[in-house]
């Protein structure tokens, strides 16, 4: 779950679904990973923007926009599976941790 800086928006992920809360005006909208993703993916964390989900892959990790589930960037990854994820302040890196209890962190920078 992640809350917007100003407030505005509430970003929760509950299995495959993602639900968008617009606290002003009681707007809810809610998407299924299955349906917009073309690849599987595992959520792991939202942006603190709410602009981004990173979703654990089978051959790495990618980042999706919150809103549309389109595709932001998709990362390689050959090491221990990935079981948990941040991303920094900024949105700019995304910290993962692995199974092996080692700490990543990549470059995530989104246009």
């Amino acid at each position: 779950m992640q809350v917007s800086p100003d407030g505005a928006l509430v970003v929760t992920v509950w299995g495959r679904d993602v639900v968008l809360w617009w606290l002003a005006t009681g707007r809810v909208h809610t998407y299924n990973l299955d349906v917009v993703r073309p690849v599987e993916g595992w959520p792991l964390c939202v942006s603190p923007d709410c602009r981004y989900l990173a979703c654990r892959t089978e051959d790495g990790f990618d980042v999706s926009d919150v809103l549309t589930g389109t595709f932001r960037g998709d990362f390689a990854w050959a090491g221990p599976f990935l079981s948990a994820a941040a991303f920094s302040s900024d949105g700019k890196r995304l910290a993962m941790g692995d199974y092996a209890g080692g700490l990543h962190v990549f470059e995530v920078v989104t246009p």
